[in-house]
Parts: C-alpha cells; structure tokens; sequence
C-alpha cells in the first residue's frame, strides 16, 4: 500500500511538473492551446497544486517548532544528562530519564525513590511574588516558613515597595498579618495587582536521610542541590551543565 501511494505520488508529481512547463511555454507565447483562455490555465493550475489529494499524496506541512518549543527540548536534554551526572556523582542506580521527561522536582524524587525511598517529607522555606498595582507601582510580598525541632511550622510576612534604584523598601503592615498569616490574608494582598514574576524554596526529605533542595522561579525548576550523607551535588543553573557540581 506504502509503495502504491508512491508511485502515485510520483506520477502527479511528474504531471504537474509537465503542466507548469507546459504553462510557462503558453505564457511565453511557445505553446498555443486553441479555445483555452490563459485565465483558465491559471485557475486549473491553481486547483491541481491545492487539492487535497496532492497534500494527501505529499504528506502533512513540516510546522517548524517555536523557539520556545527549541528551548524546552533543550532543557529537558540538558536535565535528563545532569540525571544521570548525580548518579554517577552519589553511586546511584537508577534509570536513565527519558528525554522528553518533564523538567520538575516530581521527576526528580520519581527518579530518586528506588534508591532512597519515598519521599518522608516536603516543605516551602520561603516564595517571592513580584508584582504591579492600579497604580503602575511595583510591589514586592516575602513570605518565610520556619520549622521548629518539634515540627511546629510558622510563617512570617514581608512586604515592600522599591524605590527608583530597583531596592526594596518595607512597608510596614500590622503585626498580626506578619505572623502566620493567613491563606485569605495572602491572597487579597495578591489581588492588589499583576505578579509578574514570582519563585520559591523548598525541599524533600526522603525516608533515609537524603535531602533535595530546590528553586523555582515562575513555576519552573531553576536549581536544585542533592545531599547523600558527605557528598551532594549542586546544580545553580539547569539551563547549563558547566555549572552542576558534585562535591564531597
């Protein structure tokens, strides 16, 4: 049947081959048709070359990927490679990444469970939002979560201007909205404007020991660090290898 449509292909290939050069010779006056308008030519020629079974025969239109598309193929090839740099880092064994695999911390414990077990416990340590009010003016909100030995989680909040410098400046908002804020509280100061950027830490604790900490910056993974007893392996950039450590 592969080869059927082939031959197919060819042979209208080659008539419309025959058609163009026979189109040109009539527009150059070489080739006289008797009762056939040029009109008529143009408008057959048209039809043939955008029917749908020349596109049927040819295949589909090769779509050129975004650059955006170009830079995740990339990022995820570059994260797959740094996968397996912190195998080879902490003697681990695990399976290669596949390289369409999602660039994210899921992806990593994924990858990370059958050597240190499931994940025991995750949790933020601080996230930034930057964002424009009403009023074009940018504003900056910080919030830290601190962990006591006892497991006692609290938060604090931070909120600030910037100046013409680019440099925070806090405003001063009450006391009780500083410490452990609420979700509602957070969410209406949100509300005040656009964020345009925003990043957070945080980390997981797996069942032996091990630690992951990592940054991401507008939902993204952009750096990570693993810790396996003495050794750990550092990554500040996951868009480029060179700067991926492993370190004793």
């Amino acid at each position: 049947m592969a080869m059927k449509k082939q031959n197919s292909a060819l042979l209208l290939l080659v008539a419309i081959v025959f058609f163009v050069v026979g189109y040109i010779l009539y527009q150059e006056g070489k080739l006289a048709i008797p009762g056939v308008s040029q009109e008529s030519v143009e408008t057959a020629l048209d039809q043939i070359t955008n029917s749908n079974q020349v596109q049927e025969l040819l295949g589909d239109a090769v779509e050129e990927a975004s650059p955006e598309e170009v830079e995740q193929k990339e990022l995820q090839k570059s994260f797959a490679v740094i996968l397996d740099d912190i195998s080879e880092c902490l003697t681990l064994k695990i399976p290669t990444l596949a390289e369409d695999a999602p660039v994210s911390v899921d992806a990593m414990v994924m990858q990370f469970q059958s050597e240190f077990g499931p994940a025991a416990h995750q949790s933020d340590r601080w996230m930034n939002w930057h964002l424009r009010n009403r009023d074009g003016k940018e504003r900056r909100i910080r919030l830290e979560v601190s962990e006591s030995d006892e497991g006692t989680v609290s938060r604090h909040l931070n909120y600030f201007a910037v100046d013409r410098d680019g440099q925070p400046v806090t405003i001063d908002i009450p006391e009780d909205r500083q410490t452990n804020p609420s979700d509602e509280i957070l969410n209406h100061m949100l509300k005040e404007g656009e964020v345009f950027y925003k990043d957070k830490a945080a980390y997981v604790l797996f069942s032996n020991g091990e630690r992951l900490e990592y940054i991401e910056k507008n939902g993204s993974l952009s750096e990570f660090e693993l810790v396996k007893g003495e050794k750990f392996f550092r990554c500040e950039n996951l868009k480029n290898r060179e700067s991926c450590r492993c370190m004793n």
